[in-house]
């Protein structure tokens, strides 16, 4: 997603997530380098700037624990452009 000439990653939770207490969730680029942690709330989406169009990349993001634990990862790849 493209915002005030920003690549915004989008971050959305499901209500099940209730069920595995997620603490935070981690940013990584494909490198393995953390680009960001983000403490989860009650709110169900979170938005990260990543960079200004054109952007494209691969990130894993991790889901941890309150133990600091990784209990679910997921990978993508994206290729933003600019208008």
């Amino acid at each position: 997603m493209i915002s005030d000439e920003s690549v915004v990653l989008l971050i959305s939770l499901q209500e099940s997530g209730d069920t595995l207490p997620i603490e935070s969730i981690l940013l990584k680029n494909s490198e393995g380098d953390l680009l960001s942690e983000i403490p989860t709330t009650d709110a169900r989406e979170y938005r990260i700037a990543i960079g200004s169009p054109p952007h494209h990349g691969r990130l894993t993001l991790l889901a941890e624990n309150d133990q600091g634990d990784e209990f679910d990862s997921m990978e993508i790849e994206y290729h933003c452009i600019g208008e």
